[in-house]
Formats: C-alpha cells, structure tokens, sequence
C-alpha cells in the first residue's frame, strides 16, 4: 500500500502554488468523490518481483488485498454487507471464513467510501511541498516535491511519512488517477490504477485455487446468541446506578511477595454521563477494604465525600457531551486527555467496553469471536448444570518476539443476567508451544440491586506470566455494591484535571 498511501499524502496535502493545477487538482477531487465502483490498484517495488494488488469498492466497502511474495499468494477480503472476513494463503492451500463484527463493518464501509480521494482531503496543507505540472504522453502530469521528514515527525503528528518525492498521471478525460509513482528511502515505488469491471464476488476472482479447502469459522448460531446476550447485558448497564468496588491487590516475583496493595474504585451512572475512577488507599486511610463481601450502606456518602479530594490513580469520565480518560502522574499531577477527534465514537466505544462497570462484568471487549483467526464454541460440564460455557480458540498478536494462542473458557450464569461465573485465559507461546502467560477469574458471591439486576459481589483473579527471566504473579480479591437509588453528584463526572486546577 506504500504507493497509495503516498498517492494520498500528495492530493491531501501538497501547499499548490500554481492556479491552474490547483483547478485540475479540484476537478480531480471532485471526480474521484463522484465515481462508485471497483477501484484496481497494483503496487510493486522497482527492481523486486513481489506485488501487491488492492480492489476497493468505495460504493459497497467491499476490499480485497493480494500479496504476491516469493512466488506464493495471500489474500484477504472484506464483505461488509455480510461482516465477513475471508482469507487464503497458498501455504497451507485454505479459504477461511470468518465473522467481522458489525461495528467494524461499519467502520470499514465508511473509510472506502472516502478512497481514493475527496475534496476535504485537498485542504489540507504541508508547509514547504511543492508541486509542478506538465503533459506527458497524452496524460496530465504532476510532480511533487516534499520537505525533509522523519519517522518520529510523523508519528508525533499522527501521519504517514513524506516521500522525498511523487509523480501521477491523470487522465484527462476521467480526471482519475491512472498511475503514480513515490521514492521513499531511495526505493522507487510504481502504482498503477483501473476503475470500473472486472468486479471481484469472491476470492477466486483474484487468483485463489477452485479446488481449495473451505474451512468455515463463523461463530455458531448458539455462540451467537450468546454474544447477543452479553452485549444487550452490556448496553443496559445498570442505569443511574453507584458502585463502589474495594479491591486488595497482591503481587510477587518469584514468589518473593510485596505488600499488598489496595483500592477503592468508584462508578456511576446519571443518564448519559459516566464515570469509572479508581483510588489507591494506603493502610492508614480512614475508609479501608472490608474484610467481608458487603460494604455497610450507610458508609457510601462517607466514603464518597473521603475520595471526592484525592487525584484518582486512574480515570475514564463522561459528561454526556465530553469524554476524558487519564492517570495520576509521578509528579502528584494528573495526566488527562480528552477524547476527541475523527476516531472518537469508535474510541469511545472501546473505551466503554475496557473501563465501565459493564464492561467489566460483561467482557464483550474481551472474547472476540471475529475473524478467520478465531474458532468458538458453546461447550457443557455436568458439574456445571444451568450455567453456559463458551469456549474461543485465537491467535493473538502481541508486540514482543512471539505470537501466541489464546485459549478462553468462561462460564455464564443465565439465572444472574448472565454475569461470569468463572473464566480462564491462557496464552501459549506459537515459537515454544509454552504457557507464557495466564488468567482465571472465580466469582465467590453474588447479590443484587435494589431493582432486582443480579451483580458479582466478591471475586478473584490471578495473573501469571512467565518468562526466561522471571515468573511474575498477580493476585486480585474484589468486593462490589451496586446503589441504583443513589447517584453520584455532577463533580463525578467532569474532567479531575479541570477539579485539580480548581483546588484552592
């Protein structure tokens, strides 16, 4: 993609100077926002056999990316109107079919839909860029030209990287891009693109085998279901609620224990605002971790009003128009960003599922059934008459030196709107075949609300990882109570950096 990536950096940000190719660009955009179809895109690298080709339908978001490598084909498509994700590679011969989310599809359809070009990307401007234009061979010609770059510029920036230098050829007619070239690094990068027919149905119209082994990963029906549940659990949260959850934290290296740890987590809901905040309380503090599964109601307003000075060790809050998610930092400050930009909604949404109450109780976040790396299943044990087990089989790709597969198996109780009974992570080296890390959740005791919505009230989790180096484990113990006829006051739910700077 390296060349269509450049193509879009020159058409979104080149600073024109001259007035006539700044009308050819403007005509350019504006074709390129008005055509509906197959674009065909080919990319190779001057001097390499390996290409890569791109099919984006920018009407439907249908995708498809071949990548031809040392003779060998991989390819991976996106049906969005099916939320289907497709994938083969010649190496083991398979088409995998898998199930994208519908949230993804969404996402995904929208961003085809801006390719390859659009008006509100050419107002966008690169100090010292400049661009040249001239005929050449019956097609309108530019030359770029960029100022020097560097990889840490564009990540602070958020961008792609300049190419030193660009070249694309329009047709004059069309007003498309037919072909473009970039060098980056001293590497010549060669693009050549089609519109309209052959459109691509599946996979086999790229190349892939008639004869190849079908593998089906789509989750079953009755995981469907499932998943349904949870993520309906999920959206209805518990409405205008306050939970204060008290957690003592111990952790060890070796076996060589530390002190342990302990915090009080606040969360509430009042209409569309949010907040999901957590506390370190030393032993001295005046509210401490209960030594039993119930917090005596008559301590909340106590405990609230105790907590309601100190700089939260970490924070996601809502207003219902504004979003901010931080951390205390060394210093004794606070570190808060606000949640904004054209990637908010979908930020926002993950941020929910990692930090909410609900998301917590219900992982939707966290057992994903998508995808053609991905195989689930409901499973049943005798010793476990009435509950659901779910059951998900995944790669799981990590930054470190090696990939791994993740093992889930968690345990639901229908009877308590399907909270987690229990649950097991365990993530195996794909190098080693080792363990390398691994989780397990049990909940000791449940309770419910005073609407009748059934809550965990005591739990524990055990984290391990293990390494050449060390074995590190973390052990979690947590009790919870749920108000839904009290409610957090309006400081709750505002940015703690904004109270912090308010503080006399």
């Amino acid at each position: 993609m390296a060349a269509s990536i450049a193509l879009a950096v020159v058409f979104g940000t080149i600073n024109l100077r001259s007035a006539s190719a700044a009308d050819v660009l403007a005509q350019c955009a504006q074709a390129s926002s008005q055509f509906k179809g197959w674009v065909h895109i080919r990319e190779s690298i001057q001097g390499e056999k390996n290409f890569f080709v791109q099919h984006i339908n920018n009407e439907t978001g249908a995708w498809v990316s071949e990548r031809h490598v040392d003779g060998g084909l991989d390819v991976q498509m996106y049906l969005p109107a099916e939320n289907e994700e497709i994938k083969y590679s010649s190496g083991d011969g398979q088409v995998k079919i898998g199930e994208i989310s519908p949230e993804f599809a969404s996402r995904w359809k929208t961003e085809m839909q801006h390719f390859p070009l659009t008006k509100e990307a050419l107002l966008a401007k690169v100090p010292g860029a400049t661009v040249r234009r001239s005929d050449d061979g019956g097609l309108i010609r530019f030359d770029v030209a960029f100022p020097a770059d560097d990889t840490r510029s564009a990540q602070e920036q958020n961008r792609t990287e300049y190419p030193s230098s660009a070249v694309v050829w329009i047709d004059p007619t069309s007003k498309l891009i037919v072909k473009g070239q970039s060098t980056t690094d001293g590497k010549l990068v060669t693009m050549q693109s089609s519109y309209g027919d052959p459109a691509v149905r599946d996979v086999f119209d790229v190349g892939v085998p008639k004869n190849a082994k079908v593998v089906d990963l789509r989750p079953p029906r009755n995981v469907n279901v499932l998943m349904g549940r949870l993520r309906k659990r999920f959206d209805d949260g518990f409405g205008d609620f306050v939970g204060v959850g008290t957690t003592t934290v111990v952790s060890s290296v070796d076996g060589k224990q530390s002190p342990p740890e302990r915090e009080i987590e606040i969360y509430g809901a009042s209409g569309p605002a949010y907040a999901a905040e957590t506390f370190n309380v030393d032993a001295a503090a005046s509210v401490d971790a209960p030594a039993t599964g119930t917090w005596p109601a008559e301590r909340l307003d106590a405990v609230l009003k105790m907590l309601s000075g100190r700089i939260p060790n970490s924070f996601f809050v809502g207003d219902g128009e504004n979003a901010w998610q931080g951390y205390a930092s060394v210093s004794g400050g606070i570190q808060s960003t606000k949640i904004q930009g054209t990637r908010a909604v979908q930020q926002l949404s993950e941020l929910k599922k990692m930090y909410t109450l609900a998301g917590r109780l219900w992982p939707v976040r966290d057992l994903s059934t998508f995808g053609t790396d991905a195989k689930s299943q409901i499973v049943t044990d005798p010793a476990r008459a009435g509950q659901i087990g779910l059951r998900i089989d995944r790669l799981y790709f990590v930054s470190g030196p090696d990939d791994t597969k993740l093992a889930q198996t968690y345990w639901f109780d229908p009877a308590k709107d399907d909270l987690t009974v229990k649950g097991a992570d365990i993530y195996t080296s794909t190098t080693t075949n080792k363990v390398v890390q691994e989780s397990h959740l049990a909940t000791s005791a449940f309770a419910q609300t005073q609407d009748g919505k059934w809550y965990p009230s005591q739990w524990t989790q055990n984290f391990t990882m293990y390494s050449p180096q060390r074995t590190t484990e973390t052990s979690t113990d947590t009790h919870l109570q749920i108000w839904t006829n009290k409610s957090l006051g309006p400081d709750w739910f505002v940015d703690p950096a904004t109270k912090a700077k308010a503080k006399p």
